[in-house]
């Protein structure tokens, strides 16, 4: 009887180590998959697959600087006392990297003394085809003639590079995260030069490189009611020194939230005029100004919400509440046939994947199983962008697009299917070389070579900005 007993307990302990086993087993394989299906998981796991083709063995060093510490420059306000801003951010051993390179920018000439310096004080001048074009056997340094050869012998369609997944939930991934996209092929590409003009009014400061110092919290100046700099990703200023704001320029910010590129582009002083505080230097010089204007746009309500705050928090009253700035909440795309023929310059900084949000954050992830169609229309939805800005923009006038994504599709295949589509409504648009602004700004950011139409930034772990992807395109008349 004392055996039999024995015998049962052991029977039942067994019986109950096993089931405990096995609800181990089972916990742990749902947090395994669980783990895998977490969207940034999944963000990373289609970038290893996809950027490691394009990029080769630089997708290494870029995959550490996107996992790694952002770093971040402090955008300087005209609106409040700038002197004695400048003199803080100078005490904690930031120093002014826009100023620096623009002056090696202004020092750099046009090669090709036949091209013109297309400016846009005057947007009803007709500009010669002749004197502006510049064939691809021109820009070697571009290397757009590969371009063409690749492309020579295929029809106007071809299919995105495809990605093989594998493992168990392989078939699931590539359903939900590879895009299938297709670039249309315009049937010339023409690229002209242009001269850059850096405003001297738009200040950013920098640690030096590889540094891990961090910017303390802005304070509001007491006298004006704004704060005094903006904390933002160093390249995305890039974008707007690439439009070349000029006096007196209509401005439209296509897609302006959370609105750093918006308030850079105020931070020119060459849109709109404003009473700045005592000991502000600007004040003489900007009676004489131009008044320009600029549309911020964001049709989304929470993002709008962010940009009205940030607008408010940094430009007084005296600026917001006139005609020359008002927010709107457009569908972009349609913005072709609300105001065509409208603007000098249009900034259309695109919704995108967001790389390095995306492997940092899976609230509100574009990698969600919910948003996997919205994701795989991103190419769609800003080539239409593109080319509503385009239309927008008027004849003369320049258009800077502008992502936060490695992704070539969307892109360079961005700006092919843009030229595609204007070549077949009569549109006549040109790539504008842009090299002049990798090369100066060299020595901050590190720009990827094998970009064709415009330039790319990519992250490093001595320089952890972007990326930061931008392309001017110039509207002839």
């Amino acid at each position: 009887m004392l055996i039999s007993f024995a015998l049962s307990v052991r029977s039942v302990v067994r019986r109950t180590g096993t089931s405990t086993w096995v609800m181990q087993r089972r916990f742990k394989r749902k947090w395994e998959t669980r783990l895998k299906n977490r969207p940034s998981v999944l963000a990373l796991t289609y970038f290893d697959k996809t950027y490691k083709q394009e990029f080769g063995s630089k997708w290494a060093s870029i995959r550490l600087a996107l996992l790694s510490e952002q770093k971040y420059s402090a955008l300087v306000n005209n609106y409040c006392d700038s002197n004695e801003v400048e003199e803080k951010l100078k005490t904690i051993g930031a120093k002014d990297f826009v100023q620096i390179c623009s002056k090696i920018l202004a020092t750099s000439k046009l090669e090709d003394e036949d091209s013109n310096n297309i400016q846009n004080e005057n947007t009803q001048e007709n500009v010669s085809k002749d004197t502006t074009e510049v064939r691809f056997e021109e820009e070697k340094s571009r290397d757009i003639e590969k371009d063409r050869a690749m492309y020579a012998d295929t029809s106007v369609y071809h299919q995105a590079q495809n990605v093989e997944f594998i493992g168990r939930d392989a078939e699931r991934i590539q359903q939900s995260v590879q895009p299938q996209v297709k670039t249309k092929k315009p049937k010339h590409i023409n690229v002209i030069k242009q001269n850059f003009n850096v405003s001297p009014h738009l200040q950013s400061y920098v640690f030096e490189l590889g540094s891990v110092e961090r910017f303390p919290a802005p304070k509001f100046d007491t006298s004006t009611g704004a704060m005094g700099y903006y904390v933002m990703d160093g390249a995305s200023v890039l974008p707007v020194i690439a439009l070349d704001v000029q006096p007196g320029d209509v401005v439209l910010d296509m897609c302006a939230a959370p609105g750093g590129k918006t308030l850079a582009l105020l931070q020119t002083m060459h849109i709109g005029r404003y009473l700045c505080s005592p000991g502000g230097k600007t004040l003489a010089l900007l009676q004489t100004m131009h008044i320009g204007a600029l549309v911020a746009n964001e049709p989304a309500h929470g993002r709008r919400g962010r940009l009205k705050r940030v607008i408010s928090s940094y430009v007084p009253q005296s600026v917001t509440q006139r005609h020359v700035f008002r927010v709107t909440d457009y569908d972009a795309r349609e913005w072709g046939q609300l105001e065509p023929n409208t603007y000098h310059k249009v900034l259309v900084d695109v919704p995108c994947m967001t790389d390095r949000h995306v492997l940092h954050d899976d609230e509100n992830n574009i990698f969600t199983r919910a948003r996997s169609k919205e994701r795989q229309s991103l190419p769609d939805l800003q080539t239409d962008l593109l080319c509503a800005a385009l239309q927008a923009v008027l004849p003369g006038g320049d258009v800077v697009y502008s992502t936060c994504t490695l992704s070539h599709q969307q892109n360079d295949d961005v700006i092919m299917n843009a030229l595609y589509q204007c070549q077949k409504d009569g549109l006549h648009i040109s790539v504008v070389d842009t090299s002049p602004i990798a090369k100066a700004f060299s020595q901050f950011f590190q720009f990827y070579d094998k970009i064709k139409y415009g330039q790319l930034v990519t992250p490093t772990l001595q320089a952890n900005w972007g990326p930061m992807y931008f392309c001017k395109l110039h509207r002839h008349s």
